[in-house]
């Protein structure tokens, strides 16, 4: 799998990291990829789409401690949020507010989306008041 992670396409990437957090712990050798992914998944950011982002925050923040090297990536992943965040589910948005949470005091810098994705649950939340 190392040497075909340029030919990834985002989502692939983003499954990819996405299972090796989920996979951690019960099979740490899943965390040699890791290292691997995060050139591709810089050059790729840009062409992510909301749950692909939401998805790679999320496992950043379940890697953090045992994969640092992932904290190299979360910028890129910040960078494209804002204009996304209209796109996002609530599940993604929920995903990106529990990444804040776990990645605030390592990478600061998750802190510049806060601002995007409460306007989009706001939005949300009127919506659905305005439905009902």
């Amino acid at each position: 799998m190392l040497s075909k992670a340029g030919a990834m396409n985002p989502q692939y990437l983003s499954n990819c990291l996405w299972a090796s957090a989920q996979l951690k712990d019960v099979a740490p050798d899943v965390l040699k990829v890791v290292p691997a992914l995060i050139p591709k998944m810089l050059s790729k950011a840009g062409a992510m789409n909301p749950q692909d982002l939401s998805n790679c925050l999320w496992a950043s923040a379940q890697l953090k401690d045992v994969a640092p090297d992932v904290l190299k990536v979360v910028p890129a992943f910040i960078a494209q949020i804002p204009g996304k965040a209209g796109s996002m589910n609530s599940f993604d948005i929920s995903q990106c507010r529990c990444a804040l949470e776990d990645l605030k005091d390592v990478a600061p810098e998750v802190l510049k989306i806060a601002d995007a994705l409460a306007t989009k649950t706001i939005k949300a939340n009127r919506t659905r008041s305005n439905v009902g």
